[in-house]
C-alpha cells in the first residue's frame, strides 16, 4: 500500500470513529433523558393515584356538564357556556349591596353625571356635558373674611406672586418697597432680625 493511500485510509477511519462517538453520545444523551422523564412521569402518576376517587371524577364532570364550565372546544378552550349561554342557568353574582342600594347608587350617579358615558376613555356624562349638571362645590374650611386677611397681609409683606410664568413676589422685584423680613426664629423669640452676615446657614 503506497503512503498517500494508508494516510487517507487512516483519516477516514478517524472520521468513522468521530461520528460513530458522536452519534453513540446522542444516543446516550436521548437514552438519559428518557429514563428522567418516564421516573418523572411515574412519580406524577403515583402522587395522582392517592388523589381523588372515582366517585369524585364522576360527580365533577356531572356538574361541570350541569354548569356548562365542561371545555366544550379544545384549540381555544372554550366551554359549553361560553358556546352555548341560554342553556345554562344564570351565574349568581357575589355581591354585599342590596338591589336597592345599587339602583340608589345608579340614580345618584345619574343625577351628579358621574355615571360613566364612554367606555372607551372612561368620561363620564359630566366630562361631556358639563352644563347638564349643577357645579361641584367646594369643600372649604377657611371663611372669606381668612381669606381677604390673607390677602391683605401677603400684600403687605410682598409675599404675593407678581409673575405666574417665574413665580416671583412682589418682595423679588421690589425689595425695597416692602419692610424687612424678619427671621422666623428669630421673631418667635422676640428678637429684632438677623442680618444676612451674622447668618451661619
Amino acid at each position: 500500500m503506497s503512503p498517500a493511500k494508508s494516510q487517507a485510509s487512516r483519516q477516514s477511519s478517524t472520521t468513522v470513529k468521530g461520528i460513530t462517538t458522536m452519534k453513540t453520545t446522542r444516543i446516550a444523551l436521548i437514552a438519559l433523558s428518557l429514563t428522567a422523564a418516564a421516573a418523572g412521569s411515574t412519580a406524577a402518576f403515583a402522587s395522582d393515584m392517592n388523589g381523588k376517587t372515582r366517585a369524585q371524577v364522576h360527580a365533577e364532570l356531572l356538574q361541570a356538564q350541569r354548569d356548562g364550565t365542561l371545555i366544550a372546544n379544545n384549540m381555544n378552550g372554550a366551554t359549553f357556556r361560553d358556546l352555548n349561554p341560554g342553556q345554562y342557568p344564570a351565574r349568581q353574582a357575589a355581591t354585599s349591596m342590596t338591589r336597592a342600594q345599587v339602583q340608589a347608587e345608579l340614580a345618584e350617579a345619574r343625577s351628579n353625571g358621574t355615571l360613566i358615558a364612554n367606555n372607551m376613555n372612561g368620561a363620564t356624562y359630566r366630562d361631556l356635558h358639563p352644563g347638564l349638571y349643577p357645579a361641584k362645590q367646594a369643600k372649604t374650611t377657611v371663611t372669606r373674611a381668612q381669606v381677604q386677611a390673607e390677602l391683605a397681609e401677603a400684600r403687605r409683606n410682598g409675599t404675593l406672586i407678581a409673575n405666574n410664568m417665574s413665580g416671583a413676589t412682589y418682595r423679588d422685584l421690589y425689595p425695597g418697597n416692602f419692610p424687612a423680613k424678619r427671621d422666623n426664629e428669630a421673631s418667635l423669640l422676640g428678637l429684632g432680625e438677623i442680618s444676612t452676615t451674622t447668618r451661619l446657614n
